[in-house]
């Protein structure tokens, strides 16, 4: 990278890091919502959902522009539509009101992910890999820092609103210091937003991996959405329950670090494989494991043996076409967040059914799932490689 991309990449790294924060605060916050609101599980998974319908609209309208203006522009136009969502959520008086800030905050986020996500792949040139374990490493410590934020809140006895109101003053700054840094002039002709999406809906290895994304998003958003709320189910408290997330977001960290490292020496498809498979183990392990403190420490290992997973399969499906991260990504989100609406309502619907224990049950059917289609993405992967000489 030159000097003005390494500035944005570094920038694009911190902006990261506020929106995995900010996009991890609410589900620990679900048992909050419930009695301020006087809603239920199953009204608080339809907000979600919405709010992930409208994250997945954001991320197919701007994928698809992202190919032909400019990532800064997108980028700061998710951070304006984030912070109106925040303000909204910040004086939301009623169930109505919160759900629609609520809307807005994720469209806003979609919006922010797609610009965040095809600038990584437009920097990083052909070091995807190193480029999005280093992004989705500064994601795991915003992840880390939100719950612990939130349980300092909280224990203090300030109201949930407050980490909203800390993290939009944040958000602001940084979108002052973006709008003014420089952006690298795009080196690839302004074509490349005429490649057909239909083309790349045909590609195995786009269509492979946005169903491998289906269900890795079904394990992992589910994990850190209910974490506090299957913990309530063992006597463990929102504020006790939101550490328990920061730590797994600490382990998500750590197995990025890790994933860094040994993608340097090893066949990264071979590593993607390894690690789906121990992560079915472990999530299984915690389902039958006797004691509360025996399921947080697997759910601490299950965190480092997952944590790679989502960098090295961006880093694959981006390989199908270079040129048109835009719209690959807009299938990526169009199905990311595809999955976690439907997965947000059914995990809703069924810890209302049948209590807030059976929530780990979704997870612990799409990380298989997931492993079946991780193993066809690296058949698909390989044969295109071979094709291609």
């Amino acid at each position: 990278m030159d000097k003005i991309s390494k500035k944005a990449f570094n920038a694009i790294l911190f902006f990261g890091m506020l929106f995995s924060l900010s996009q991890n605060i609410p589900g620990p916050l679900i048992p909050e919502f419930v009695r301020e609101f006087g809603i239920g599980y199953d009204i608080i998974g339809a907000i979600f959902f919405a709010g992930l319908f409208f994250g997945m609209a954001a991320t197919v309208i701007f994928g698809n522009l992202a190919d032909r203006f400019s990532k800064k522009l997108i980028i700061l136009a998710g951070c304006a539509i984030v912070l109106g969502g925040f303000t909204g959520i910040i004086f939301s008086t009623g169930a109505v009101s919160f759900a629609l800030s609520y809307i807005i905050l994720f469209f806003g986020f979609g919006t922010l992910e797609t610009g965040m996500m095809t600038g990584v792949a437009e920097l990083a040139g052909s070091s995807r890999s190193h480029a999005f374990t280093v992004f989705t490493g500064f994601m795991g410590w915003g992840g880390f820092i939100g719950p612990i934020l939130l349980f300092v809140i909280l224990y203090f006895g300030l109201r949930w609103r407050t980490i909203f109101i800390i993290t939009a003053f944040f958000i602001v700054l940084l979108f002052i210091v973006f709008l003014r840094a420089g952006y690298p002039k795009r080196s690839i002709s302004g074509t490349r937003y005429r490649i057909s999406l239909l083309k790349l809906l045909k590609n195995p290895v786009t269509i492979i991996g946005a169903a491998a994304l289906i269900f890795h998003n079904g394990t992992v958003w589910i994990m850190i959405s209910w974490l506090t709320t299957y913990l309530t189910h063992f006597n463990i408290s929102t504020g006790y329950g939101s550490l328990v997330v920061s730590v797994f977001f600490l382990s998500i960290i750590i197995g990025r670090v890790l994933t860094r490292r040994i993608i340097q020496r090893y066949d990264e498809k071979i590593f993607i494989i390894t690690a789906v498979i121990v992560s079915t183990v472990l999530l299984y392990s915690i389902i039958f494991a006797e004691g509360v403190i025996i399921k947080i420490i697997l759910t601490f290992i299950l965190g480092i043996s997952s944590g790679g997973l989502f960098p090295i399969l961006l880093s694959i499906v981006f390989s199908a076409d270079s040129q048109a991260s835009g719209k690959i990504f807009s299938i990526l989100g169009f199905f990311g967040y595809g999955s976690g609406m439907l997965f947000q309502l059914v995990t809703g619907l069924v810890a209302e059914r049948f209590g807030e224990e059976a929530v780990i049950y979704i997870p612990a059917v799409n990380i298989v799932m997931c492993c079946i289609f991780i193993a066809l993405l690296v058949g698909a992967a390989r044969r295109a490689e071979t094709r291609k000489g």
